[in-house]
């Protein structure tokens, strides 16, 4: 059994939807504001939320608490993430083939009430290591949080595939070594694994 090669996934956006966009619009509807201004308290408090300094809840009581319950607020968020939670089912399947040769772990932002019901619906025991930037203090892009990972791992860098929508880690683990594949869709992803992993 080959457990010489390491496959690093990101989650929202390729396991499960990234539901962002819908979130902003509905709150914002909720509360009266535009779904521009939402967004960019939301993206402002991103590095809080993602490195476990500050809840969802906490988000809601200091950006609304004034004018709405934060626990309703939060109570819609999750419910709003809930009824979006849809594991791709390409994604999945090829996962658990890759699981029966290699090493594979997700390495995700996330923030501490959504990594509860990720935890809940069994995202987390598809993958053989679990990498949560509010469990770590870190968040990608930052490199850290990717070195961390590796050192866990205990793992050359070349012996590394990372996997993430987002152009800027896919940047980030680029410059540190790895082989990197931007997420367009299950079946490009095969292909480029498939091209690495016979290399």
């Amino acid at each position: 059994m080959n457990k010489k090669k390491y496959i690093i996934f990101d989650l929202g956006g390729i396991f499960v939807p990234d539901n962002t966009r819908l979130l902003n619009a509905e709150i914002a509807g909720y509360v009266g504001i535009s779904e521009e201004e939402m967004a960019k308290r939301w993206t402002g408090a991103l590095p809080e939320l993602f490195t476990g300094s500050l809840k969802i809840i906490d988000f809601y009581e200091s950006r609304f608490g004034s004018s709405f319950d934060s626990t309703v607020l939060l109570q819609k968020h999750l419910d709003i993430y809930t009824r979006g939670f849809q594991m791709n089912p390409s994604m999945l399947e090829l996962l658990q083939e890759l699981n029966l040769e290699y090493t594979t772990a997700c390495l995700s932002n996330t923030e501490i009430e959504v990594s509860e019901i990720n935890a809940e619906m069994g995202l987390y025991d598809h993958f053989q290591y679990t990498f949560l930037s509010t469990e770590m203090h870190m968040m990608k892009p930052n490199k850290d949080i990717f070195i961390s990972a590796i050192q866990t791992l205990n793992a050359s860098i070349e012996d590394i595939i990372f996997i993430d929508d987002k152009e800027e880690n896919i940047q980030t683990g680029s410059l540190l070594g790895l082989k990197t594949i931007l997420f367009e869709s299950a079946g490009k992803t095969r292909e480029i694994l498939t091209h690495y992993l016979s290399a």
